[in-house]
């Protein structure tokens, strides 16, 4: 691959962690860190890919829309304030958002900041966690044809990008599974052998590739 840089991506098994340290390809029985992971990489793919957001904007988000964070705040606790709420649960956020960065997942670029002259830093969604927010998504959601034809059009941008000849033999492959009806059957492969296995998802690709 020109200019490609991709390399093994540690970590993704906090997506799937439960309580009683198996791992669930599902959502059910998920941990309370594994959700909010889930929940992390959900708010990028439903904004504008590649579109930079602050860490305040990500919890507030959170806070209508986490199971945990929304559980935090009812009855007596409901009284707290929007301010106060995000200062609760900012230096968690963050701490998400730089091991997404550890695993290659998110883009992060310092700002000005709106009060004063220091900076601030802004997180965007990139194409690996682009990726893996829509393979994720694919494991629960009912829209699993809509999200199946985005991951298709991500395999179809990164082959046709400075191609080389491996490249293109991929993009032919890959549109004839799609032609055939078999591209759902063999992304659900690649997803085993990417969060299951130890191979990473450029190898999990080129394994399955040649997969009898």
């Amino acid at each position: 691959m020109h200019g490609k840089k991709l390399r093994k991506t540690p970590g993704f098994e906090v997506f799937f962690s439960t309580n009683d340290d198996e791992l669930l390809t599902n959502g059910a029985n998920l941990t309370n860190e594994g959700k909010l992971y889930r929940d992390i990489l959900r708010f990028f793919i439903e904004n504008n890919f590649g579109i930079y957001f602050k860490a305040r904007e990500l919890t507030k988000w959170l806070l209508s829309n986490n199971y945990e964070f929304i559980n935090a705040y009812t009855g007596f606790n409901d009284r707290t304030n929007m301010t106060n709420k995000i200062e609760n649960r900012l230096e968690r956020v963050t701490k998400c958002l730089n091991s997404l960065i550890e695993m290659d997942l998110l883009l992060h670029r310092g700002t000005k900041s709106t009060k004063g002259d220091s900076t601030t830093t802004e997180y965007a969604l990139n194409g690996l966690g682009r990726l893996i927010g829509l393979f994720l998504e694919s494991l629960t959601s009912s829209k699993k044809i809509e999200i199946y034809e985005k991951i298709f059009k991500i395999f179809e941008l990164f082959f046709s990008d400075d191609p080389s000849s491996m490249d293109r033999f991929c993009l032919i492959y890959f549109k004839n599974l799609k032609e055939h009806g078999l591209f759902e059957e063999h992304i659900d492969n690649i997803k085993k052998f990417f969060f299951l296995s130890d191979l990473s998802w450029h190898d999990a690709l080129k394994y399955l590739i040649c997969f009898p």
